[in-house]
């Protein structure tokens, strides 16, 4: 019932950030676990303050937001957010008063979401419910999988990784955030944190990081990475792609998109439990979008899969 237009230059900017926030708020009351917000705070750093080329007495404005979230079923695990971009374009309307003609975002939603300005709707909304409610039938009772490696992953020196660099970039890694998106070479990362050896090849078939120069795809690709995790035997990484979706482990990928689950990568740093023991969430970090301990169920992105990380062969 909020009603922000009076943020806005336009009644249509207006119902496009509605249509967000009303989306993200279905999703997270269709979550596993409680994601009602007992606590919010933020910083916000101005990195840009320009004229607008498109209207004169216009401004451009680009922020970094930061922030500490504090969900109700987290007992007490704070979920953080570093670093997203937000440009504004901005018009004054008297005085000191301004208001916003234009907002785009880093944030999964913003970036994401297919508007349709004449339903004023969000186009991929029914697939994503329509993937949270079936989510909901999984198996959790028995599930395994049949898979085993020489060597095992190291689990805790992948979470250890995943959560001291998932705010900043490691340097001695080339960043991709402005080429397609970090996500992978994050995971990638931890893979390697863990244990995981590169494995030799060509571009499309190795796994490895040498240099900015010498890189394969499946290092820095979601796709690719999928491919090779799925086709790969023999020496090297053990991984099982598409594996039960409540199997995962602290050190696992999950992949995730909206028609296919192949735009983002995650990995899993705490899994949630119930009273019974059985897995209904996971905590994710991630890159580009750089989340901490945050909740898989608040994703936009709905559609995921999970693979598993068993270890690697000699």
């Amino acid at each position: 019932d909020l009603d922000p237009s009076d943020l806005f230059t336009t009644v249509d900017e207006t119902v496009y950030h509605k249509t967000i926030w009303h989306d993200l708020c279905i999703i997270r009351r269709l979550s596993p676990i409680d994601l009602t917000m007992t606590s919010y705070s933020y910083s916000l750093r101005c990195t840009s303050l320009e004229p607008s080329p498109e209207t004169e007495g216009d401004v451009d404005v680009v922020l970094k937001e930061s922030n500490v979230v504090y969900f109700a079923g987290l007992d007490g695990i704070p979920s953080e957010q570093f670093g997203i971009k937000h440009t504004f374009t901005l018009r004054s309307v008297g005085g000191d008063r301004w208001r916003i003609v234009s907002h785009v975002s880093d944030d999964n939603a913003y970036y994401s979401a297919d508007y349709d300005e004449e339903t004023q709707q969000d186009r991929n909304f029914p697939a994503i419910t329509d993937y949270i409610e079936a989510r909901r039938d999984l198996p959790r009772e028995g599930l395994t999988v049949a898979v085993t490696a020489d060597h095992p992953y190291d689990r805790q020196a992948a979470r250890a990784y995943m959560l001291a660099y998932v705010g900043r970039r490691n340097p001695g890694f080339m960043a991709y955030d402005d080429y397609g998106g970090n996500c992978m070479n994050f995971g990638s990362q931890v893979l390697t944190a863990g244990g995981i050896p590169a494995l030799p090849g060509g571009y499309e078939d190795g796994w490895f990081y040498n240099s900015s120069r010498s890189v394969s795809l499946p290092w820095v690709n979601v796709g690719g990475f999928l491919d090779l995790a799925a086709e790969h035997t023999g020496s090297g990484l053990v991984a099982v792609v598409n594996a039960p979706y409540f199997t995962g482990e602290v050190g696992d990928i999950i992949t995730m998109g909206v028609e296919k689950p192949r735009n983002h990568t995650t990995v899993i740093c705490g899994v949630l439990a119930d009273e019974e023991g059985q897995t209904v969430d996971y905590l994710l970090c991630s890159n580009t979008a750089n989340l901490r301990n945050y909740p898989a169920s608040a994703y936009y992105y709905a559609n995921r899969q999970l693979t598993r990380i068993l270890g690697w062969n000699d």
